[in-house]
């Protein structure tokens, strides 16, 4: 942010939380609106990587009967649900009607994304616990 404030596409201001903390409240500038107009407009042909350690675990798991495999299962089965139960609870409260979702579209969508992705994990993680050996 220091340096988008000292090329001018953000100035800041002050402001107190609390009693005494300080906080740094930032505003874009005209010219930074249009930098930012500018960047929206071009194409996004790269893919992110993902950085999942849990996945790379997952690679160095030789056979199904391994014995760390139902509890690292386990595990992220408990941490995605959660996390798919807080991103449902944020939709339903950020955008509690269609006209909510209208007004701040790219923040609705990204949320449905996340939604998305976590609806996906849980279901590949219970339908790959399903499977393992008794």
């Amino acid at each position: 942010m220091k340096r988008l404030e000292e090329q001018g596409y953000v100035t800041h201001e002050i402001t107190v939380s609390g009693e005494k903390l300080e906080k740094k409240l930032y505003h874009i500038t005209a010219t930074g609106r249009q930098l930012l107009h500018e960047w929206i407009s071009v194409g996004t042909p790269d893919l992110t990587a993902t950085k999942d350690e849990f996945i790379l675990k997952l690679y160095f798991i030789q056979t199904d009967r391994d014995p760390r495999l139902l509890a690292m299962l386990q595990e992220q089965l408990t941490l995605h649900t959660a996390k798919l139960a807080h991103l449902q609870q944020r939709l339903a409260t950020v955008f509690p009607q269609a006209k909510a979702a209208k007004q701040h579209y790219g923040h609705y969508l990204i949320l449905q994304h996340a939604i998305g992705r976590e609806d996906y994990y849980v279901n590949w993680l219970k339908q790959t616990l399903k499977a393992l050996p008794e």
